[in-house]
């Protein structure tokens, strides 16, 4: 089983989850999602800026590239968070590729 780190609060888009570091409230109504949705797609053009060098390292390790940097987190069957969900929105992953992924969090 393949598996993903995440050492800090997660921060990875999901629906029902606003994008993070914003301090929002979670969406409401289809303005909310929308905004939210705008942000995180800028988000992800401003984080895939580092996917050349990123590759790169993949590719000295045998890896396949990505086309998003954030698809890293997708590809696990699992994502280990060392945090509680205490600190999390309750929401789902905003990826269609993270189908049958479970984010596990240690104990609070």
């Amino acid at each position: 089983m393949r598996a993903a780190l995440v050492p800090n609060v997660v921060a990875l888009p999901a629906d029902g989850m606003p994008p993070f570091g914003t301090g929002w409230l979670t969406p409401r109504g289809r303005f909310g999602r929308a905004r939210d949705r705008a942000v995180n797609a800028l988000v992800d053009r401003l984080w895939n800026k580092g996917l050349p060098e990123l590759n790169g390292v993949r590719a000295s390790l045998d890896l396949r590239p990505l086309d998003r940097l954030l698809a890293q987190y997708e590809q696990p069957e699992r994502v280990l968070a060392l945090t509680g969900a205490a600190f999390d929105f309750p929401a789902t992953p905003a990826s269609s590729d993270a189908g049958g992924q479970s984010l596990l969090r240690a104990a609070s």
